[in-house]
């Protein structure tokens, strides 16, 4: 199996966090975020967990110098959905020569933990 699709799988099982919003995940596919390494995964996922207690507005860099894979991951705003506490990332990548953004919705869970949100 290929780094990049077990960085995909990685992601998406990371992201979702077992609660069934694999769904969410399908625009990984095709995107930069395929092209990642677990490592790479790893550093982003770090830096979205940091980023969603930031204030808004505020980017937030990564790099892994190992792959040269770095981006950006900004806090765009909140909402409350559902009673819960939500809040509206923009990522940023670039990963082996290519380059894209995605918008991603959190949620804070009952038990206090970020969940993407079902779209």
């Amino acid at each position: 199996m290929r780094t990049a699709t077990i960085s995909t799988i990685v992601l998406a099982g990371l992201l979702t966090a077992g609660q069934g919003y694999a769904a969410n995940t399908s625009f990984m596919r095709d995107s930069v975020l395929a092209e990642l390494r677990d490592d790479d995964v790893t550093i982003l996922l770090e830096t979205i967990e940091e980023t969603l207690e930031l204030p808004k507005g505020e980017p937030h860099s990564w790099e892994n110098k190992a792959s040269g894979a770095k981006g950006t991951v900004t806090r765009l705003g909140g909402y409350s959905k559902d009673g819960r506490e939500c809040r509206k990332l923009r990522v940023e990548t670039q990963a082996r020569g290519r380059s894209g953004d995605s918008e991603l919705d959190y949620c804070r869970a009952p038990y206090g933990r970020w969940e993407l949100a079902p779209r």
